[in-house]
């Protein structure tokens, strides 16, 4: 074993780790591990923690990626050190966590873009020809391209197949945040009631004790998005209802507003800008975790929007940390998501609002 070094921390809170325990190593000494060297540093800290607090240790590898979010050599060498410790190391007990999927993430694939710009139904979006659409030069381009999305969406697919496998199959157990997620990650193996039973399911959880006692009475109604939007998980149908309700009440910004925090798709941003909503709805930049607390509390009603993922697969298997978050603020939840998923049945098990990816749904509650 190399030498390394480590830091004890202790936490308020005893219930994490052992009494509120735990060893975080090699935080002093070895400034770039390979992997190898990484089994040893945990090895080695196994034991120390072993000697020091006098209990049996649980490990965890760590990088900057949450479980395959993040593709880079750094996580590569992450992920082939938990390997190699627990082909080494068989007998101590090694956790997989979950936050999504590594292989067949839903997200990931509806991402790409299989839009066709040489398919006939393009005529529709830009000047076509007769000549054009008969050409069989066209033709070509298109199955060309048909087949190039194909082969990107194939090796997305398969890609982290085998590493998904090997980290689920190894573990002792595996942990994820839903049973949508459990079902769907396992459907494919042919021994998942084998692997099903040593699935944990742990959601996502608050702490009450965070959250500002005093709320703020306001002069108009607020509606609060906090988190990260793109072109995937956008609120364009949201700014379209409100677009609408605007054109219908001229005093509309004098009885609400809509505060985002957190990225927008610069698409997103143009809509706003262009159709004049920016006196109903402000953004924002997102703000620490205490923070996101205080703005919930003070908010009337809360949104909660979901990717649209029915391409891929016909329930929401994410469970946003968020959406803990906004229970344990007690505020109204308006959900924009999925009928089937995780999100539906929390919110609908709290009393929420649970609206579909359409435009008039949304309208007709706003």
């Amino acid at each position: 074993n190399i030498v390394s070094a480590f830091f004890l921390m202790e936490l308020e809170n005893k219930k994490i780790g052992k009494n509120g325990l735990f060893i975080f190593s090699d935080c002093g000494m070895i400034q770039n591990p390979t992997s190898e060297e990484l089994v040893s540093i945990a090895y080695s800290s196994s034991k120390t923690f072993e000697k020091l607090i006098e209990d049996t240790p649980k490990i965890a590898f760590l990088s900057h990626s949450t479980n395959g979010s993040s593709k880079c050599a750094d996580v590569d060498k992450v992920k082939n050190a938990s390997n190699l410790f627990k082909e080494k190391y068989p007998n101590i007990i090694w956790i997989s966590s979950f936050g999504d999927p590594i292989a067949n993430n839903p997200y990931t694939l509806i991402s790409i873009d299989t839009k066709n710009p040489y398919a006939l139904s393009e005529r529709y979006n830009r000047h076509m020809s007769i000549k054009e659409m008969i050409s069989p030069k066209r033709m070509l381009k298109e199955y060309i391209y048909k087949r190039r999305i194909n082969v990107t969406k194939k090796n997305l697919i398969y890609k982290n197949i085998h590493l998904q496998k090997e980290v689920i199959n190894k573990s002792n157990y595996s942990i994820y945040n839903s049973t949508y997620q459990e079902k769907y990650m396992l459907k494919d193996y042919k021994n998942k009631e084998e692997l099903s039973k040593k699935s944990i399911i742990l959601p996502h959880s608050f702490d009450s004790t965070l959250y500002p006692k005093k709320t703020i009475k306001n002069d108009k109604l607020v509606f609060s998005y906090i988190g990260h939007l793109d072109d995937i998980r956008s609120p364009r149908l949201l700014l379209e209802g409100v677009k609408i309700l605007k054109a219908k009440d001229e005093n509309l910004s004098k009885k609400v507003v809509f505060n985002f925090y957190g990225n927008m798709s610069d698409s997103d941003k143009l809509y706003i800008i262009n159709n004049e909503l920016l006196d109903v709805i402000n953004i924002k930049k997102g703000v620490d975790y205490l923070k996101s607390l205080e703005i919930m509390t003070s908010s009337d009603y809360l949104l909660h929007i979901d990717a649209n993922i029915s391409e891929i697969t016909n329930e929401n298997i994410f469970f946003a940390a968020k959406l803990a978050d906004y229970l344990g603020s007690k505020k109204p939840i308006i959900g924009i998501t999925m009928l089937d998923g995780i999100s539906a049945d929390i919110l609908r098990e709290n009393n929420s609002l649970v609206l579909t990816f359409s435009k008039n749904d949304i309208l007709n509650y706003l």
